[in-house]
């Protein structure tokens, strides 16, 4: 099987700058859907563009993966699934649109659940690192697995076993190849080119020509189609929301009159530019989503584009399909009960209307 090892570090240094907004684009409104389950804290990472959803329902002593399914599919019924974790605490970070799901869980284990046979793989959890052992690689332990792209290739954190050590990595399904990206690196996010693009941290590595760009003070969680990169860059001594342009230049997006936030995910552009999801502080330091089109004035608060529950508050927008859909995390504070007065954490969806 061929074997890829990382090149050496290109140092391209990109320049951080404020790139001129345009007049802000028409606001989309979206109707609300509180995920649940009653009575449990639950976040969603990751949607595709069939509405589908992933995510995790935290339960006593550990947590669980989850899909979430807008009707049914893959044998599994609408609503909350519950994807067999490997042992103890599991999550579910990332979800293509051929159903096939990303996570964390089995105590430092990467996996991988497919709604059926694939990859000489079975339907259902699959311990990834499955299927470096039929590579023969025996240096390496998958341990954490945050997306897969349309092209069934996966990025994440591996740990070399021969010094202890934290690396990036590609895992491509298709032609069960394994790249190691280098030390002290995680892969967050992979794009769909057919040479595609890995961020995390503050690189990005090309198989296009196998280089890396160092991307100066930003520090990145996704990258789409077209080069353009999100995450959140230093100013004050605080880290605020941040987009990087195909040309290198950085944007900070500032925040809701406090002090920080972070971008987690971009979408592929369509008839119109693409969008950029995540959190920035208030003044009085409470995380709000936002939402804010690549090329416009300002960013949107997403609780003012959406119909609310009372109390309700939506904090942390995590995850954005090309075809809209917007998934992360709110809540409020428990009204009664033994846990009268404290907060609960609710996965949320999002539908632009």
């Amino acid at each position: 099987m061929k074997r890829h090892f990382a090149p050496v570090f290109c140092a391209l240094f990109a320049v951080l700058a404020l790139l001129p907004l345009q007049p802000a684009a028409a606001q989309t409104s979206y109707s609300f859907q509180d995920l649940g389950p009653s009575g449990y804290n639950s976040f969603a990472y990751g949607v595709n563009d069939l509405g589908q959803v992933v995510g995790r329902v935290e339960v006593t002593n550990g947590a669980n993966a989850v899909l979430w399914l807008p009707s049914p599919a893959y044998g599994l019924h609408a609503g909350m699934n519950t994807l067999k974790a490997l042992a103890g605490y599991s999550d579910a970070q990332s979800i293509n649109n051929s159903g096939e799901v990303v996570g964390n869980g089995g105590d430092g284990n990467a996996f991988l659940w497919l709604p059926e046979d694939r990859y000489s793989l079975s339907g259902g959890v699959n311990d990834l690192n499955t299927v470096l052992s039929r590579i023969g690689i025996t240096t390496f332990h998958l341990m954490q697995a945050y997306k897969i792209n349309a092209n069934h290739q996966v990025t994440g954190n591996a740990r070399y076993l021969l010094n202890n050590t934290d690396h990036a990595y590609v895992l491509d399904l298709n032609t069960y190849t394994f790249t190691d990206l280098g030390a002290s690196m995680t892969g967050k996010g992979i794009n769909n080119q057919a040479a595609p693009q890995v961020v995390g941290g503050s690189w990005m590595y090309s198989f296009f020509d196998s280089s890396y760009t160092s991307l100066s003070s930003l520090y990145a969680g996704s990258v789409n189609d077209a080069g353009e990169i999100i995450g959140w860059t230093p100013s004050g001594g605080k880290n605020y929301p941040a987009y990087r342009n195909a040309a290198g230049t950085v944007t900070n997006l500032g925040s809701f009159g406090g002090s920080g936030g972070n971008a987690a995910a971009i979408n592929n552009a369509g008839v119109n530019a693409a969008v950029v999801v995540g959190y920035a502080l208030t003044r009085q330091g409470i995380a709000n989503a936002f939402r804010w089109q690549v090329g416009s004035a300002a960013k949107d608060n997403l609780n003012s584009l959406v119909s609310l529950p009372k109390g309700f508050t939506l904090w942390e927008a995590l995850g954005i399909s090309d075809s809209g859909y917007i998934v992360g995390y709110g809540g409020g504070t428990i009204s009664s009960g033994t846990n009268k007065g404290s907060s609960y954490y609710h996965a949320v969806l999002l539908t632009p209307q």
